[in-house]
């Protein structure tokens, strides 16, 4: 749909624990041939609201996220293929307002073109039908 094409992802910044597929720090420790990805470390506010952690390796720290999930990126109608993980808040968008946009001149130059067709009746021309209007 129109919507679809002009729809923007948000910013992925990275994965976190609750997103990382099960794997477990603690399986890292110790083991010299594998290294620890790096995960981005979250902060919960009084609000229940989530910021990426002073502390954290990856991201801005103190920047507003979101985490989602496999079930949450279910819903989406394609537009994130970047998997599931940590999303910046305010940096996508839907494309309503960009669709309506283009609706809306499409429609005015519809009705702009439609205008130069119309035509003013002959000066002699009357109703040939006996009007409904007294």
């Amino acid at each position: 749909t129109l919507v679809d094409t002009m729809a923007v992802a948000p910013e992925f910044i990275g994965q976190c624990l609750l997103t990382s597929g099960g794997s477990d720090p603690a399986e890292f420790v110790g083991n010299t041939t594998t290294t620890r990805p790096l995960m981005v470390e979250l902060a919960n506010l009084a609000d229940g609201s989530q910021v990426i952690a002073d502390h954290s390796p990856v991201g801005e720290p103190g920047r507003p996220v979101v985490v989602a999930t496999e079930a949450d990126l279910a819903k989406c109608s394609g537009l994130i293929s970047t998997g599931p993980g940590v999303y910046a808040i305010g940096t996508g968008d839907t494309g309503v307002a960009k669709a309506m946009s283009a609706l809306g001149i499409f429609y005015g130059v519809l009705g702009a073109v439609g205008s130069r067709f119309m035509k003013i009746p002959h000066p002699h021309w009357t109703v040939s039908s006996p009007s409904l209007i007294n």
